[in-house]
Parts: structure tokens; C-alpha cells; sequence
């Protein structure tokens, strides 16, 4: 019936009435949507709404009988709001290094005119001729859009909480976005600032030397891109899952994720820092997918998965790669799974410590013992 509805929708709509629906979807106007949506909703096809009155001259009518639903729409979406491109900031830093300073601020990339900065903007370090860009000052809690850090300076941000939600618009915003990106040939970026990520921000692209945060908390999952290296140097709470499929993701603080997927690139686990998973079965892949080649260093600090499964190798079919290197610290987990199915291989040396409480499986073979296994 509602595939019938549909058709019946489709086939009246006159060849402009296609056209600006179809425009409407790519301009994001959110009222052809919603309108769009009400028509199924109730069955009308846009011969029986211009004769209620909803595509004629006469408003009242059919306005009058879609309205409280259109209120309701508008009010659970903010999306109406925000369909054209967000604004840009260039942080300059000509007045000091305080973030609120409006001087410090350009709405161009030249540096030439200056902005007061936002909420929900899109953040850049640094507009040409920019300075002060090592210690920044929040000055408070902020939220913006995404960080993009362009500048070979270093860049330093502290003061207060940094809420990073990726432009999210409200219930109809389903693509995901960039949190922070690097470039290539910018600078040590050093976020001391607690730095919150929510909505649709799940990407750090990467692709400097060196990008720490001490304090992340998310309200999704992350996934590293980018060929540099992210540092997790502080406490990190991800609600969701970690997924590195490119560069290095170094961990030097306690870190909590559900699954950590290391698909491509590498995962380092250091002097002082931890994983804790919080999934009930499956915490750890490394080269869990065909074509996956990844690396895990654990050279100190710990994985704790004592009641849950990790893998080294594809886990059910295909041919990945994983290799893991215990050189220090210590890795629990409930069983433990190297070359089930792809290519798996552990390399333990030093002080290394292996702990899998229900056994493993090493190949295709299933040890149920608890095993331990230490390096030399």
C-alpha cells in the first residue's frame, strides 16, 4: 500500500514538481522534505493537495491542516536553520592569545578582516602572518564545529572545555564529520583543554607528527585517518568504538572503548597508559578484514579485556594481517585468538605478559586451558 501511495505520488507530480523536489534534497530545503513527508504520511497525492488547497493560491486549506505537524517537525529538527555553509574562523592571534578576543580572529585566510568567533564555527589555525597560536585561551568552555590546523607553528589550546559536535543540525543530519584535522606540515598540536566530542564529529585526520589530547571524551565512535600520529595522553572515555585505519594511535593515558579495530596502521600502548574494554564479547581486532595490515606495539601500561575476546588475523574469513608486539606491560583478556582464519603473529619479548583466562586458539586450533605466556 504505502509503495503504491508512492508511486501514485510520484506519477502526478508535474516534470517542475520533480525537478525543485529533487533540488530541494540537494539545497537541503527541509520544507519540500517535510511536506514531501506529510503528503505520504496521510496519503495525498499533489492533485488531491492543490485541490485541498496546499499547492494553489489558497494556503488556508491545506496549510491549516499540515500545520501543527510541520511545527512539530521544525521544532525537533534545527536543521531549517542551518542549510547553507558554516562560518569560518582564522585564528591571527594579533591581540595576545585569548580565544573571545575578536581581533584574534579573521572570517578570511589572509588575515585581513576580523570576526568575532562563534559558536558552531569552523575553526582553522592560522591565517597568514597569524602568531600566539602556542596557548591559546579558551577563556572558558567553548563549542564549535570542527578544528582544521593548517599552520607549521605549534599549536596549544587550554582554558576550559572544547565541545567539538561536527555541525550536527538536529535529527535529519546523518552524515558523519571531521572533528580535527591536520596538515601534513603543521606543527605540534598540543590540546591540554578537555576536549569533548559529540553528535556526527567521529574522524581525526591526521596526517602531522605529533597531535595530543589530554582529555577526550566522546559521544560516539572515533576513527583515526590521516598517516600522522594522534596521542591519547590523558584519561579518554569513547562511548563507541575505535578504529584505526591509518597512521598510529598512541595511548599513554587510561582509555576506555567499547571495540578497538586496528584495520590498517598502528595501535601503541605505552608506559602508563590502558584499554579497558567495555564490550561484553569482542574487544581487540587487529587486521580484522580482508586487505586489513595492522600492528599493535604494547611496549607498557596494559590491556584489560579479562572477560572478553581479542584477535590477531581476520576473525571468521579473509586475509588479514595482524601482527602484535609485547615487549612490556601486561595484556589479559578471556580467550585469545592469533591466525583463526587470516595471518596472525605475536611477538613477545622483555617483560611482556600474556594472560588469556579461556584459553586460545593459535591457528585454527582451540586450546581451552587458561594460558599465560611471559616474555624472555
Amino acid at each position: 500500500m504505502a509503495d503504491h501511495m508512492r508511486c501514485m505520488l510520484m506519477d502526478n507530480l508535474h516534470l517542475a514538481d520533480k525537478k525543485n523536489f529533487v533540488l530541494g534534497f540537494r539545497e537541503q530545503n527541509l520544507r519540500s522534505v517535510y511536506l514531501f513527508i506529510v503528503l505520504l504520511l496521510f496519503g495525498l497525492t499533489p492533485r488531491a493537495a492543490r485541490a485541498a488547497g496546499t499547492f494553489s493560491g489558497n494556503y488556508s486549506k491545506g496549510i491549516t491542516a499540515i500545520a501543527a505537524f510541520l511545527a512539530a517537525l521544525f521544532a525537533f529538527s534545527s536543521v531549517a536553520s542551518a542549510t547553507g555553509p558554516r562560518p569560518i574562523a582564522y585564528w591571527r592571534g594579533s591581540n595576545g592569545t585569548l580565544w573571545t578576543a575578536g581581533s584574534n580572529w579573521s572570517s578570511d585566510s589572509g588575515g585581513t578582516i576580523p570576526v568575532n568567533v562563534s559558536t558552531n564555527d569552523d575553526i582553522v589555525f592560522s591565517a597568514t602572518g597569524s602568531s600566539n597560536s602556542s596557548a591559546t585561551d579558551l577563556g572558558g568552555d567553548r563549542t564549535i564545529s570542527t578544528l582544521t590546523i593548517n599552520s607549521t607553528d605549534p599549536v596549544g589550546i587550554s582554558g576550559g572545555n572544547l565541545t567539538i559536535d561536527g555541525g550536527a543540525g538536529g535529527f535529519f543530519y546523518l552524515k558523519t564529520t571531521t572533528a580535527i584535522a591536520t596538515n601534513s606540515a603543521a606543527g605540534d598540536v598540543i590540546i591540554n583543554a578537555p576536549l569533548i566530542v559529540t553528535g556526527n564529529a567521529t574522524t581525526f585526520a591526521i596526517e602531522n607528527q605529533n597531535t595530543t589530547l589530554a582529555s577526550l571524551t566522546t559521544t560516539n565512535n572515533i576513527i583515526k585517518e590521516g598517516n600522522g600520529a594522534l596521542n591519547l595522553s590523558g584519561p579518554s572515555t569513547i562511548n563507541g568504538d575505535i578504529t584505526v585505519n591509518r597512521g598510529t594511535l598512541a595511548i599513554s593515558g587510561n582509555t576506555s572503548a567499547a571495540n578497538t579495530s586496528v584495520k590498517n596502521g598502528t595501535l601503541e600502548v605505552t608506559t602508563g597508559g590502558s584499554i579497558t574494554g567495555s564490550n561484553l564479547y569482542i574487544a581487540l581486532y587487529i587486521g580484522e578484514d580482508s586487505g586489513d595490515n595492522g600492528t599493535l606495539n604494547l611496549t607498557g601500561g596494559s590491556i584489560n579485556h579479562s572477560g572478553i575476546n581479542d584477535f590477531i588475523g581476520s576473525t571468521t574469513s579473509g586475509t588479514g594481517i595482524g601482527t602484535a608486539n609485547v615487549s612490556a606491560g601486561t595484556w589479559v583478556n578471556a580467550q585469545f585468538a592469533i591466525g583463526r582464519k587470516g595471518i596472525g603473529t605475536l611477538n613477545l619479548s622483555g617483560t611482556g605478559n600474556i594472560t588469556s583466562n579461556d584459553g586460545a586458539w593459535l591457528g585454527g586450533l582451540m586450546d581451552s586451558d587458561s594460558d599465560t605466556a611471559s616474555g624472555t
